[in-house]
């Protein structure tokens, strides 16, 4: 079952990389796996599994 995790960012964030909070959430998860494969946290298959969308994301800016 998937875990949902919340972070705070500030408002800042979403402007340096011209993103909207929506699409920033949405690139985040796909960025951390490549990460994570690329300094040998996890496996390549491992990242793949993460990177997947798995439907809509939540985000709550405020």
């Amino acid at each position: 079952m998937p875990k949902q995790v919340i972070i705070e960012l500030p408002e800042g964030a979403f402007s340096v990389l011209r993103r909207s909070p929506e699409e920033f959430v949405k690139e985040m998860r796909p960025a951390a796996a490549v990460k994570w494969y690329e300094i040998g946290l996890i496996l390549q298959s491992k990242a793949a599994e993460l990177a997947e969308d798995y439907g809509p994301i939540a985000c709550r800016v405020g």
